[in-house]
């Protein structure tokens, strides 16, 4: 995987980083559309991260949201006394130019991540609606119920299974084990 030299100045803040989003999942890939990493990143990091982009130009929010009032907003203010990620904390976005940076945390959402990043791949999810509902089901818990258009393949695929999306509880990152070991699969 190659890295834009932007991301790459970051290393000394993140643990581990992977390329997701359109350009990676959809074949052919778009041109048209930002190139997004997901960093993995220690809770400490978090502030001077954020001050760090804040200097280099990036905003906060891009393609893959967050947006104002979402439980998934990831701040320094959201982190249990003993430095725990709390589970409302997930994820925050950065936008400059055409590269979105998602930090994290929590290196179960890191994996489930990435996960669902190989398993919409596999898929080929070209329709953005189908990769949002995918990514919000495995990494967020957040099931349809609903679908803005009749075929939503994410959609159609757990109201056809008979499960109740709130009765999907299940542990996602073993759900997604079997679609393949991280390691095993490069873009």
């Amino acid at each position: 995987m190659t890295i834009p030299s932007e991301i790459k100045s970051l290393e000394s803040y993140y643990n581990k980083i992977f390329k997701t989003g359109s350009r990676v999942i959809c074949d052919p890939p778009p041109t048209d559309t930002d190139e997004d990493y997901i960093l993995l990143i220690p809770v400490a990091v978090l502030g001077p991260l954020a001050s760090h982009l804040l200097t280099e130009g990036y905003t906060k929010g891009g393609s893959l949201g967050p947006v104002e009032g979402s439980p998934f907003l990831l701040s320094e203010h959201e982190y249990n006394s003993d430095g725990s990620v709390k589970t409302e904390g997930l994820f925050q976005s950065w936008k400059k130019g055409e590269l979105n940076i998602i930090l994290t945390a929590n290196e179960q959402y890191f994996d489930d991540f990435v996960r669902a990043t190989f398993l919409a791949k596999a898929l080929n999810l070209t329709d953005k609606e189908d990769r949002v509902t995918l990514f919000r089901a495995l990494c967020q818990n957040i099931w349809p119920t609903e679908s803005k258009k009749k075929n939503n393949l994410v959609y159609q695929t757990v109201n056809n299974s008979g499960v109740q999306p709130l009765q999907a509880d299940f542990q996602v990152s073993e759900f997604l084990s079997n679609v393949t070991e991280l390691s095993e699969v490069s873009f």
